[in-house]
């Protein structure tokens, strides 16, 4: 099991923070970007439960949440459906404020590598917790205390491992360009890779698809979504699969009668000590991933030439 803890010091005393934090609707619609529906609310809290849902790129995720302690003044404990389990504690200080320290817990249940993957979840997207748990804080103080909520800044990314493939296709720029514009069609080519739900939008930032695979006997789907599209020059893309999140990078460029077209991935793994090489692992897995998508991009649109 893998924790997460932090403590916030809210201007407004116990009593308040604690009504604001039952209503299991209100506290929940504070997390950046989930939307909260059919909340009940019972008299003493216990059993009070809600649904909620969110889109991360393309990818639809919901889920319920449900109170299953509440001791008046004290704490709140509640469990999701995704098996996390928060826990809210209420401390009153001699000022007049209250410390609302906000605990998580989660455990992936994978025969023996659970632990550890436990541990690399809760590590993989540091900067990215910090940000999200910052912003449901600043939500919360402004509700509790009647102010608007003070802007969060995300934590600065450091640069991560990189893999780089390129290939030349004998056909114009423009041709190459439409051909990966179509992220779905274009990563048809990818070994053990299913493509599903491709669509597709007049200017090409959000041209997404559905992505399946495994790992071993482990089924993994995610999603890829276009996000920057700078015209017969570069498309830029953020990947969601399974515990990975690269960016993926695709130049084209003219070259000796063809075009150049050139792949880069680059990933990021926020763990002290060992991301470094996580990172380093994840770009080199992937080498074949890459590969084999050039030379099938380069097969299909030579076909078609």
């Amino acid at each position: 099991m893998e924790r997460f803890e932090t403590t916030i010091t809210l201007h407004a005393p116990v009593e308040k923070v604690f009504a604001f934090t039952k209503d299991v609707g209100k506290l929940w619609a504070s997390y950046p970007g989930i939307a909260v529906r059919d909340v009940v609310l019972t008299p003493d809290g216990v059993g009070s439960h809600a649904g909620w849902y969110t889109k991360m790129l393309y990818l639809h995720q919901e889920g319920s949440v449900e109170y299953t302690e509440v001791v008046p003044l004290q704490r709140i404990v509640a469990k999701s459906s995704t098996g996390r389990v928060f826990t809210f504690t209420f401390t009153p200080r001699e000022d007049g404020d209250t410390d609302l320290t906000y605990a998580e817990e989660w455990t992936l249940d994978v025969p023996v590598v659970g632990r550890t993957m436990e541990s690399i979840a809760a590590r993989m997207g540091a900067g990215y917790i910090h940000t999200f748990i910052a912003i449901f804080s600043a939500n919360v103080k402004a509700a509790v205390e009647g102010v608007a909520p003070e802007p969060v800044q995300p934590q600065e990314e450091k640069p991560g491992a990189t893999l780089t493939r390129s290939v030349t296709i004998n056909a114009p720029v423009e041709n190459v360009f439409d051909f990966v514009l179509d992220i779905g069609t274009f990563l048809m080519g990818a070994p053990d890779v299913a493509v599903r739900e491709v669509k597709l939008t007049p200017e090409g930032v959000g041209n997404s698809a559905r992505l399946y695979s495994h790992a071993g006997a482990i089924h993994m789907e995610g999603v890829i979504e276009v996000v920057e599209v700078v015209r017969n020059e570069r498309i830029v893309a953020k990947a969601a699969f399974g515990p990975e999140s690269p960016r993926w990078t695709f130049t084209v460029e003219p070259v000796d009668g063809g075009t150049k077209l050139e792949g880069r991935g680059e990933w990021h793994v926020g763990i002290p000590g060992v991301g470094g090489r996580l990172e380093t692992w994840a770009a080199t897995s992937h080498a074949e991933f890459l590969e084999e998508a050039l030379a099938s991009a380069k097969q299909r649109v030579e076909a078609a030439a």
